[in-house]
């Protein structure tokens, strides 16, 4: 861990702290991951900062390789839940955002395009896609503007995946982040935040948040996904005023045909073998 104190051996640190921090076996997950908590806690702003990005860095370079890039965003998803990347996180005000023109995006922002490269929409790996969950959950009170919008989008669209289990998830996350920080609108007032076209969250109404509340208790997430999930996933999308996911309709599998000779002889086959 004190290597990352050393800029040469700093990403190689990092790289091999992450299968051992973000890894799946408790005895090495729990003591990387305090030590590296430790480190970090009383690491200056300058060394959180060269670690973020470093983080930012390894997750692009591995994002094609599973073995490294699980690890990395299991790592990077804990770091975020112990809130010692939280100098990186803050929110920028206007004078900030003015100043900050023509430089690159806020941390957050990074951190998340980082991670949707290394696991996609079209993602199947169930971890993965929890890990990516779990990350845009905690990067939420850290957003505003244009990618607050677009970071909600992203955990609602998760409530109507394919997975039941994802979508449960997605639900849960949701609940406990609302029902700690409230509505998102109300906590992003409009900064200003880079110009230009974007879909941003419409203001917070009377009842709005009382009503997501009782979607995500009361909608059966792991039940029918059209019957269940996805109205609810709807109605929350009509609520915060976002454009609605394109929903593509479901093709009929297509049976291959069987000529009639095939059938013949696959019938002698199984009339030989005495079935």
């Amino acid at each position: 861990v004190h290597l990352l104190s050393l800029p040469a051996y700093r990403r190689v640190a990092l790289r091999g702290l992450s299968v051992s921090a973000g890894g799946i076996t408790e005895s090495t997950l729990r003591g990387a991951r305090g030590a590296l908590n430790q480190h970090l806690a009383h690491a200056s702003r300058l060394e959180i900062e060269l670690v973020g990005e470093d983080l930012i860095s390894l997750i692009l370079e591995h994002s094609k390789e599973a073995r490294l890039a699980l690890p990395l965003l299991r790592m990077t998803e804990q770091l975020l839940e112990a809130r010692v990347l939280e100098t990186l996180l803050h929110r920028y005000t206007r004078e900030q955002v003015d100043s900050a023109k023509g430089c690159s995006a806020p941390f957050a922002q990074r951190l998340h395009e980082a991670m949707r490269t290394a696991v996609p929409s079209s993602a199947k790996d169930m971890s993965a896609l929890m890990a990516a969950l779990t990350m845009e959950v905690l990067l939420l009170p850290y957003a505003q503007g244009r990618f607050l919008a677009d970071l909600f989008r992203a955990v609602l669209l998760t409530l109507g995946h394919r997975y039941p289990k994802l979508r449960k998830a997605a639900a849960d996350q949701l609940y406990i982040h609302l029902l700690t920080y409230g509505d998102p609108a109300a906590m992003s007032a409009d900064d200003g935040e880079g110009g230009g076209e974007g879909e941003r969250l419409a203001p917070d109404g009377p009842e709005r948040l009382d009503e997501c509340l009782r979607l995500l208790t009361e909608t059966a997430w792991l039940a029918d996904l059209d019957e269940q999930a996805r109205p609810a996933r709807a109605r929350m999308f009509e609520l915060f005023k976002l454009r609605p996911p394109q929903v593509a309709a479901a093709n009929p599998i297509a049976r291959p045909s069987v000529s009639k000779e095939d059938d013949d002889s696959y019938a002698a086959l199984v009339g030989e073998m005495g079935y």
